[in-house]
């Protein structure tokens, strides 16, 4: 169950633009404490993966890092 403080975006980023807005919103909620940085995912493909956890609901998220060719996402994931 996610709340307002961590569903800040589901799925792809369509745009770097996106994106960016996006990463404006998750160091926020960062730095406000709504959300924790847990660390890297340990990943089978070439692309950087970050989990993090909202400090208010629990719910746990991962953000895949876009490159040129990815246009990455954040998508919320079971609690292990």
């Amino acid at each position: 169950m996610t709340c307002l403080k961590c569903a800040i975006h589901r799925g792809d980023f369509v745009s770097e633009s996106d994106y960016l807005k996006f990463s404006k919103k998750l160091s926020s909620g960062v730095m406000s404490g709504d959300l924790t940085k847990i660390g890297q995912e340990q990943s089978s493909g070439p692309f950087l993966k970050f989990r993090y956890a909202c400090t208010c609901c629990g719910a746990h998220w991962i953000l895949s890092v876009p490159d040129q060719a990815f246009r990455g996402e954040w998508k919320e994931i079971a609690c292990k």
